[in-house]
């Protein structure tokens, strides 16, 4: 298999997405910003890189701009890369919507921490306007909102 470069400034996305990606046989490097991911590409090449598009600094577009700038890493495929629709990989769909999710439920320096019924009335809005697969975000509410209940009755 080959190698994939995960980008997220949570340390947590880039685990889960290693723990998805390597008992399959690919080899998983990690960055924590644009600017680290620029960087990777340049030195080693991979053969997929997954990227967060919301971090502090260089975020995910602008990486993306200046990695497709460079003549030795612009054949680079990657995730965002002007894919739209069900071109994105499933996982990288996934992927985006428990970032939006977490990012929405988590306290920052610059906002609050949203409720869940709000963060979830976001997520939904995103699937209506055609952002997010509708069936996806559907099933990750439930999921979540299961396992909240469950933790909630221990």
């Amino acid at each position: 298999m080959g190698t994939v470069l995960v980008v997220d400034d949570l340390a947590g996305n880039c685990r889960l997405l290693e723990s998805l990606l390597a008992p399959d046989g690919h080899v998983v490097r990690t960055a924590r910003d644009g600017d680290e991911a620029v960087r990777a590409v340049h030195d080693a090449p991979p053969d997929l890189v997954l990227m967060d598009v919301m971090m502090p600094g260089v975020d995910g577009f602008e990486a993306c701009r200046m990695i497709k700038q460079n003549p030795g890493t612009r054949l680079t495929p990657g995730y965002p890369d002007g894919l739209r629709g069900e071109a994105i990989p499933l996982l990288a769909q996934i992927l985006g919507i428990v970032d939006v999710f977490d990012a929405l439920m988590t306290e920052r320096p610059y906002k609050a921490a949203l409720p869940f019924a709000q963060a979830a009335e976001e997520l939904r809005d995103e699937a209506a306007c055609g952002w997010r697969r509708a069936d996806l975000v559907a099933g990750f509410l439930d999921q979540v909102a299961f396992d909240d209940r469950r933790y909630r009755a221990s």
